[in-house]
């Protein structure tokens, strides 16, 4: 019997960990991982459990499927699959046709407590690859791992394993459209939609998230060479993300996706692409620039860039304009609203240090005045692009 090698004193199946994979569906689920003392608490949340259960899980209407558990009941579902996993020390679970579907659930598991487990994610694979990679059981991987890698868990948010897995099979969907009709080419557009939202979903969660960025480019940068992605639609799903963000790794992602469509110095992720796919990626980007719809955006950065607190929108807009040329004053603009600043204050920014140098060379306590500590703010985002535009001419 499979449970019969369980640790002694132990005895621990797979119950827990089944009715958390047993939640997960057809579409990304929203995980939240709950202080016990909140979720034995709420009266909102004990009134969602059914008799037997020990999770909550509930349709909010707008924001899709919840799943939440208890941080106890998390410890539990680690402890059942690494112990299914792990059986005896140094020995590992071998898959064979009678136990590969517990295997598949105890690897899922070991994937949401411990993402960084490159057994389980082997394990997890080969599972996989064992039921002939279906579109079905690809897309029931996909709605999984899209689900952990939006969590409000971070170990799981920003797992680079999860990650590259994530990636994988979104190559493997693709492959699995056998022909090019136009259902099937609307069909790869909204799994790819979907992908991006999941990332910047991930980022919103847990902000500066390296791999969550990297996964975006990755896959805009392949979306450029696959027939049917509509590109516009990807931006334009980008571009609202990250106008609601300060967040500045998203804002270089996001001039990255840009200047690549003419540029094309992502390539690399399409050489990355092409070593896991059937259907190769043309190296080459294959859009036709709308030129007006780049203007469009870069005008956005740039008043943004005026208002914003975060240095984001106008790096992004200064990104773009050296690559566009879409405002040949751009850098003279900067240099004027600099030089107006600091001559009406009769002060210095140090962009080095972040802060205000008055005329007797001393640090100015911003504290004390709230407005010009606002405006220093923002002159600083320009003085700082202006000093990057200086270094690489």
């Amino acid at each position: 019997m499979i449970g019969d090698r369980i640790e002694s004193g132990l005895g621990l199946g797979l119950c827990a960990t089944r009715e958390f994979i047993d939640y997960f569906g057809d579409s990304r689920r929203n995980v939240q991982i709950l202080p016990d003392e909140i979720f034995n608490n709420n009266l909102d949340i004990q009134k969602l459990i059914h008799p037997g259960k020990q999770i909550v899980s509930f349709d909010s209407g707008k924001d899709g499927i919840y799943i939440i558990l208890s941080k106890r009941l998390f410890g539990k579902i680690f402890l059942e699959s690494y112990q299914y996993i792990y059986r005896q020390c140094e020995t590992i679970v071998q898959i064979t046709n009678e136990n590969i579907d517990d295997v598949e659930i105890a690897t899922s598991g070991l994937l949401f407590t411990t993402p960084s487990d490159t057994t389980a994610l082997r394990l997890n694979c080969e599972c996989l690859l064992r039921k002939g990679k279906k579109q079905s059981i690809l897309f029931k991987n996909y709605y999984l791992i899209s689900s952990y890698l939006t969590c409000n868990y971070e170990k799981t948010n920003k797992s680079s394993c999860l990650y590259q897995y994530f990636k994988k099979l979104n190559i493997w969907l693709i492959d699995s459209f056998k022909t090019n009709t136009r259902k099937v080419e609307n069909d790869k557009d909204q799994l790819f939609k979907l992908t991006i939202i999941t990332c910047l979903e991930s980022i919103v969660k847990h902000p500066q998230n390296y791999y969550a960025n990297n996964a975006i480019r990755f896959f805009m940068s392949n979306a450029c060479s696959l027939p049917g992605i509509n590109i516009q639609s990807l931006l334009n799903t980008i571009t609202q993300k990250t106008n609601e963000s300060t967040d500045y790794s998203l804002w270089k992602t996001y001039a990255d996706c840009i200047i690549n469509l003419k540029d094309n110095h992502m390539i690399f992720y399409r050489e990355e692409w092409n070593r896991y796919a059937q259907e190769k990626v043309e190296l080459q980007c294959q859009v036709e620039l709308n030129m007006e719809s780049l203007r469009v955006i870069f005008n956005k950065c740039y008043l943004q860039g005026e208002y914003s607190s975060s240095i984001g929108p106008l790096l992004t807009s200064y990104t773009i304009n050296k690559v566009f040329g879409f405002n040949s004053n751009f850098i003279k603009e900067l240099e004027k609203s600099i030089k107006l600043f600091e001559e009406k204050y009769d002060m210095e920014i140090d962009c080095k240090n972040g802060n205000l140098i008055n005329y007797k060379g001393e640090i100015v306590d911003l504290n004390k005045d709230l407005v010009l500590r606002d405006k220093f703010r923002k002159v600083l985002n320009i003085k700082t692009v202006f000093e990057i535009s200086k270094r690489e001419t």
